[in-house]
């Protein structure tokens, strides 16, 4: 007669690592062994929060070698802080178990990207740049790309900064930017980070100048000197400041602004270089776009050329003669020219040779006159330099009638 019973025993088994992280959260299992209970008695499982008053409890059953599982648990609402577990139970002779405790660390915040910074912020396509990736708090396994770009990363791994490299994608002329995507990180607790696009690496616009036809500024050019160009990766309305000097002298003009158009299209209106000397003409065009990045700047030149042609010498061969005589002419030009034409008179000088150059030869029929005549002379007009200045028409040269 009479019984001792022996005091049962339940045993929480550790959570792994000792932290419950996003993904245990949704579904904690929790389990343990007990001494001393026949199969099917009950255990009770109660949770609690350091940081909140939450509070749960679940029940499991004990199976025929004496282990438990109890069903899982979703902390996932629950503030993070320091979780414990209690496992409490009576056996079937209603001896109650010394009560079984574990704790744990409820993580469940996920780590996040805080910038992206590159090292130039802009460059064209082929352009190393360097990338310092921020986190939240550290973390393993970042990837990122740059557009199509895979960064290659040099540092970071269990940290919260991360240091790499990547280089610039193909692009086309319509592209401004590119921007990072950074995905696969977890903190040392396990949680995934959400997938991020941060970051910008501007693209280098650029502006050309279209070349001066000939590469040469004539006089008529020079009174109103219009200068258009192109650009890539600007906006519509966007201004270029197109600036203008001389290598002869010390002359500037005040600088002229174009706007970009929808085309990516710019012309300047016209400047005035009537006023400068001859010389070699540098064209500069300069500007930024709308993510403040300068394109490098456009260069063009040409020669200044604005002295008219002059009319040295006209000869006649010989000087003298009757109406009706041909006499031969040799026009002397100060350089060479084109499209001189030429009369004695009323009669017409017929060129031999001369186009393009600064002699003309030619042939002339004196015209018919009266007795007060004494002489003819030349009218000469029409022609013009290499680079298009058009020169004086000019009355020189004499031919001399012969007298009766």
């Amino acid at each position: 007669s009479g019984a001792v019973y022996l005091t049962p025993s339940i045993t929480i088994t550790p959570i792994t690592g000792g932290v419950i992280n996003e993904t245990d959260a949704a579904n904690l299992i929790i389990s343990g062994t007990t001494t001393r209970f026949d199969a099917g008695k009950d255990i009770t499982v109660a949770f609690s929060n350091s940081a909140d008053a939450k509070s749960n409890s679940v029940i499991a059953t004990v199976g025929s070698d004496g282990t438990w599982t109890a069903a899982g648990t979703n902390l996932s609402s629950w503030s993070d802080g320091t979780i414990t577990v209690k496992a409490t139970g009576s056996n079937q002779h209603n001896i109650a178990a010394e009560e079984a405790s574990e704790t744990a660390q409820l993580s469940t915040v996920k780590p996040t990207l805080t910038s992206v910074v590159s090292n130039p912020t802009s460059g064209k396509t082929g352009d190393k740049i360097g990338v310092t990736a921020t986190f939240s708090v550290a973390v393993d396994n970042a990837t990122a790309t740059l557009g199509t770009n895979d960064v290659t990363w040099s540092s970071g791994q269990g940290s919260a900064t991360w240091i790499g490299e990547v280089e610039i994608p193909s692009s086309s002329a319509a592209d401004t930017e590119f921007t990072y995507t950074v995905k696969g990180f977890s903190d040392t607790h396990g949680n995934l980070g959400d997938e991020s696009t941060s970051g910008t690496v501007y693209l280098t616009p650029s502006i050309t100048i279209t070349p001066i036809t000939g590469g040469v500024i004539n006089e008529s050019d020079a009174a109103n000197l219009i200068i258009s160009g192109t650009t890539t990766r600007f906006e519509a309305g966007k201004e270029i400041t197109v600036a203008f000097s001389n290598s002869k002298d010390s002359s500037s003009l005040p600088t002229v602004i174009a706007t970009v158009d929808s085309d990516g299209n710019w012309t300047a209106g016209g400047a005035n270089l009537s006023s400068w000397s001859d010389g070699s003409i540098t064209v500069k065009a300069t500007g930024s776009n709308q993510h403040n990045i300068a394109a490098e700047e456009a260069s063009e030149t040409a020669q200044l050329s604005t002295v008219k042609p002059t009319v040295i010498s006209v000869v006649s061969n010989p000087t003298s003669g009757k109406a009706g005589d041909k006499i031969g002419v040799t026009a002397t030009f100060s350089v060479a020219v084109d499209n001189a034409t030429a009369k004695l008179g009323t009669s017409d000088v017929t060129w031999k040779s001369g186009e393009d150059t600064a002699v003309w030869v030619g042939e002339v029929e004196i015209p018919t006159s009266s007795e007060t005549d004494m002489e003819w002379t030349y009218t000469i007009q029409g022609f013009s330099d290499t680079h298009g200045n058009l020169g004086e028409p000019i009355t020189t040269g004499s031919v001399y009638l012969t007298p009766s």
